[in-house]
């Protein structure tokens, strides 16, 4: 749409500028009302916890996630653009289902508070909620296993610095119909980068390990010993 000056005095330059700030006051109008729930997950010590799934629901609506975020690399999340005079209620993200293999990075946390319930009253306001606090629950996870290089002595047969090889290292789940448990999954370059420590259960009799490349691939297992 055009619009041309209709008076030598400027009165369409007038109409114009009467337009742009009518259709300014509708945007600033249509977000008016609109508030924001913030808050971080972290450690006992504070540390901001990567990627872990929040879950917004509406309290008046279904048990389902209205809105989902991960926590950045400060452990931060944010949902913005939500209705005041909503009530809501935010949680951690515990999906047992099959589908949501994504989210078990901390599957063996437990968190605190376990929800926080939210009332949105101010227009353009940000809330900020405590922190969920996650500890690692060592219920289940009561042995501490080391695991270097050594204990993968098929890498020998894998050139490490041309290939790119990948380990991956689990235990049988304690539920024979569960898929197994992965302590480790990701390539490995040299031989020195294998150096880690993993907590499983008592009842582990074993950890099952796969190294492979582009060419083949190799299994083998460690026995676990009693104490």
């Amino acid at each position: 749409m055009m619009f041309h000056s209709m008076h030598p005095n400027g009165g369409g330059d007038r109409r114009m500028l009467l337009i742009g700030s009518f259709l300014l006051l509708c945007g600033l109008a249509g977000q008016a009302g609109a508030a924001s729930i913030e808050g971080q997950v972290t450690d006992t010590a504070g540390k901001g916890l990567v990627k872990v799934p929040v879950c917004l629901k509406a309290t008046s609506a279904s048990e389902s996630c209205a809105k989902t975020r991960y926590t950045d690399k400060r452990g931060g999340y944010s949902f913005k653009g939500l209705k005041t005079g909503g009530d809501y209620s935010v949680e951690i993200l515990l999906d047992r289902s099959a589908a949501a293999r994504k989210f078990e990075s901390y599957r063996t946390y437990v968190w605190s508070p376990q929800a926080q319930h939210v009332s949105l009253v101010m227009k353009n306001g940000a809330i900020e909620l405590a922190p969920f606090v996650g500890k690692f629950n060592f219920s289940n996870y009561q042995r501490s296993v080391r695991l270097t290089a050594a204990d993968f002595p098929e890498l020998v047969e894998f050139d490490l610095a041309a290939d790119y090889v990948v380990l991956k290292v689990s235990f049988a789940a304690g539920d024979p119909e569960q898929p197994p448990e992965t302590i480790f999954l990701g390539q490995v370059s040299t031989s020195d980068q294998i150096r880690f420590e993993a907590s499983v259960p008592l009842s582990a009799t074993a950890i099952d390990y796969e190294i492979y490349s582009a060419s083949r691939s190799l299994a083998g297992s460690i026995a676990l010993t009693e104490g």
